[in-house]
This record gives C-alpha cells, sequence and structure tokens, in this order.
C-alpha cells in the first residue's frame, strides 16, 4: 500500500523494497496475512534494512491481536538512531534497546528473537548488541500485521528492506550466521508471499520469507 516499489538499491541480488516513510497517510508499507503460527518455540525475524532517515518511531515490522494487545514491533526509537524490539502480553510493553547504533545510507543485517520465556537478543551484523528478558510471544491470532508502518498512527519507514524472514523458534548462532553469509540463495522475487521451508533444520519450523532478489 502507499508509496514501496522496487529498488536498485540493494545489498544482494537484482533489488530491494523501497518504503517513503512520508509521515502521512501517504506513507509506503507491505500488509501481510493474519499470523495464526505456533511461536512456542520462540519466533526470530531477520531482515538487512538501509534507512534514508529515521522518521518518528518508524516501524520496520509490527504485528498485533489489536490496537495495544500482544504486539510485535521493531522500531526506531523516536527520530534517533536507537533500535527497540517490543512485545507485549495483553496490553503490558516490554522491551530491549540498542541505543546510537544505526546510521543512515547503510545496510544492516538485523536480527531480533524471542525464546519461549521471554529471553530476547538483537544482532546487527552478526554482533550481538543486546539481550534481556521481555514478554514472551503468545500463540494466538494476530490480523495486524505490517512492513513499514505502525497499526495506530503513521510512524512509516523511510528506506530500503530486503529479504525478511521470519522463523517460528529461536535460531541459533549457526543458523544467523548462515543466513547472514547466503547473500546468492534462491528465494521468491515477491515480499508478500508465505512459504515455508527448512533448508536451515531437518524439522518443519516454518519460514515466512519477503524477498526480493
Amino acid at each position: 500500500s502507499g508509496s514501496v516499489s522496487l529498488s536498485t538499491t540493494k545489498k544482494f541480488g537484482d533489488y530491494s523494497y523501497r518504503f517513503i516513510g512520508s509521515g502521512t497517510s501517504n506513507g509506503g508499507y507491505v500488509s501481510i496475512p493474519t499470523m495464526n503460527d505456533d511461536f512456542s518455540d520462540g519466533f526470530t525475524l531477520t531482515c538487512w534494512v538501509n534507512f534514508s532517515s529515521f522518521e518518528s518511531y518508524s516501524r520496520i515490522f509490527e504485528s498485533l491481536q489489536s490496537n495495544t494487545e500482544n504486539r510485535i514491533i521493531l522500531f526506531v526509537n523516536g527520530t534517533n538512531n536507537s533500535l527497540t524490539f517490543l512485545t507485549n502480553y495483553n496490553t503490558t510493553n516490554k522491551s530491549i534497546t540498542i541505543p546510537n547504533i544505526l546510521s543512515t545510507s547503510t545496510w544492516y543485517f538485523i536480527v531480533v528473537q524471542i525464546s519461549n520465556i521471554g529471553y530476547a537478543r538483537i544482532f546487527i551484523n552478526n554482533h550481538l548488541y543486546v539481550n534481556g528478558l521481555i514478554s514472551p510471544i503468545q500463540t494466538l491470532s494476530r490480523s495486524i500485521n505490517n512492513i513499514g508502518k505502525s497499526n495506530t498512527g503513521n510512524d512509516y519507514f523511510n528506506g530500503y528492506i530486503q529479504d525478511l524472514r521470519i522463523y517460528n523458534y529461536f535460531l541459533d548462532e549457526y543458523e544467523i550466521n548462515n543466513i547472514h553469509n547466503n547473500l546468492n540463495g534462491t528465494y521468491s522475487d515477491k515480499i508478500n508471499v508465505w512459504e515455508k521451508i527448512d533448508d536451515l533444520t531437518p524439522n518443519e519450523h516454518i519460514c515466512i520469507d519477503f524477498n526480493s532478489n
């Protein structure tokens, strides 16, 4: 929706997705289907991101059951260059933040994850910057899911996103490193396609994949 387009400004492959974070209702975002996945083994999100500017509380990803309940949010904290991963149970927010870490016009490999007991971590470019306890992610139906936009306000992302993935388990460092280094893998070329893959582990964990090479 809004101003999202293919761009040759990319980390790898043919293109990334350009999100225009205008701070108005004309901002660009991608809305994805209802998430009914089982997160009893944890949650991991990985993506490549390049910021054009730091819009106020701009979202990379947001998923929630309702306006304020059972949220999963990866966002820029205010208009500064800090990165926050937030979850909540019912309406109680808990989060971890890396302060003053980001720059514009730079590609970052960002990983946020949380275990089934609420142990959360944020990696940037394969370096673990922060960890802590936040609210475990509940297994329930989340019907509001956006890449690049908040549900409760504008909060649009301004920049480029490539190869965003969501796993329904807590990836280890070896698996995270494999994703980081696999810049020439064969993926779907549509950002709004859901697919199951099991190339990292022999089990049936789900990867929700939004790719662009």
